[in-house]
């Protein structure tokens, strides 16, 4: 049996519909909640919920599971992992990005540009806290890093990704590449005027960083959104943000700070001209893949390495540092609209690991 650790996240169900089809029968999904200890436990058509993960481990059979797959490895699912699961049984790490650049950064990679560094150091900390803090640190790393020496391979969001996982766990391991998605919002001949600026409210995103390039240049009748729903770090970053860009901007600023279900935040899309994601990580690859379908012109950061990864497959991407004037944030013209469309089908035909046939290829070594 394959056991799956999940949160409560979309995109996990759109991968667990691949293995369902796959290994039928052979899927069970333990879903830690976001807010306190319960988990949700899916056996094929049967769904129970425990107040806490203990109360499921004293009556649950591990000895029927021959594979765990970790979406997203956070505390919870490590603690789980060192305390229930056998060391020999394999452990694949489904990885997202946070929980990747989250250890990277604590062993010196860079994914603050120096405009949120105020915001992740928060000076105002009392000593006392600042101590409970690492204190905090070092007891999770004690969790982490027993998991990461027992991971036997890894699916990384895209091929970058792969290589720093090897960087962090000191060796490297099997992976399997997966896709990206198909069911993309339509395409369109002709894009909004705005200009989208992150996805998240996440300290990653580098707001202020980007606005620091922004402001320097006209962009004439246009718009700045900025999407704020998602991974929030805290009220006062989020408004910080705001404010910041209507210094700038003034009432040019959309702010989103409602959640939005996946279409509607899809159909906000076919509003912009311009994405611009400031991230010196992976992030935002779904946003990113629909931008290229839908023929809107997207900037990464030059220190985020996908950058480079996009650039080598062939994608007209763009540098954030390379903004000068607004003509820059001139629209994709069609012929480059049309490129970018046909890249992204070519390699999601190319590289449709998670596809049925190909997961049988990877996980029938374990089930």
């Amino acid at each position: 049996m394959i056991l799956h650790l999940q949160g409560i996240h979309s995109a996990s169900e759109i991968f667990l519909k691949n293995f369902r089809s796959v290994f039928p029968e052979k899927n069970i999904v333990l879903r830690f909640h976001n807010e306190g200890n319960g988990v949700t436990v899916l056996n094929q058509e049967k769904e129970e919920q425990y107040d806490d993960i203990d109360s499921f481990a004293r009556v649950f059979d591990f000895s029927k599971i021959s594979v765990v797959v970790v979406y997203f490895l956070d505390f919870k699912k490590e603690v789980f992992l060192n305390k229930y699961i056998p060391k020999d049984i394999p452990i694949i790490w489904w990885m997202y990005g946070g929980d990747l650049y989250g250890p990277l950064y604590l062993k010196g990679y860079e994914l603050f540009a120096p405009q949120t560094i105020p915001y992740v150091e928060d000076k105002r900390r009392g000593i006392i806290r600042r101590i409970k803090r690492y204190i905090n640190r070092c007891y999770k790393a004690y969790y982490s890093n027993r998991i990461l020496k027992r991971i036997k391979g890894v699916v990384p969001c895209e091929k970058p990704d792969y290589s720093l996982a090897c960087w962090l766990l000191g060796r490297v391991v099997d992976h399997v590449d997966i896709y990206p998605r198909d069911d993309m919002p339509q395409y369109v001949i002709d894009n909004g005027n705005d200009i989208c600026v992150g996805h998240s409210a996440s300290l990653s995103v580098n707001h202020l960083y980007a606005l620091d390039i922004l402001k320097k240049v006209d962009i004439q009748d246009s718009c700045v959104v900025l999407p704020l729903s998602y991974t929030i770090h805290s009220e006062e970053y989020r408004q910080s943000v705001v404010r910041e860009y209507k210094k700038v901007f003034g009432n040019k600023v959309k702010s989103i700070f409602e959640y939005q279900d996946l279409e509607t935040y899809e159909k906000g899309f076919l509003n912009y001209k311009v994405a611009i994601y400031p991230s010196w990580r992976q992030e935002a690859l779904g946003n990113i893949f629909i931008c290229f379908n839908l023929g809107v012109k997207v900037f990464l950061s030059c220190y985020n390495p996908c950058y480079d990864f996009f650039k080598e497959q062939g994608y007209c991407i763009y540098a954030l540092e390379d903004i000068k004037s607004s003509e820059d944030l001139s629209p994709l013209t069609q012929e480059k609209k049309e490129l970018n469309r046909k890249i992204y089908e070519r390699v999601k035909q190319e590289r449709a690991i998670v596809a049925p046939e190909n997961l049988k290829v990877y996980f029938s070594r374990y089930v």
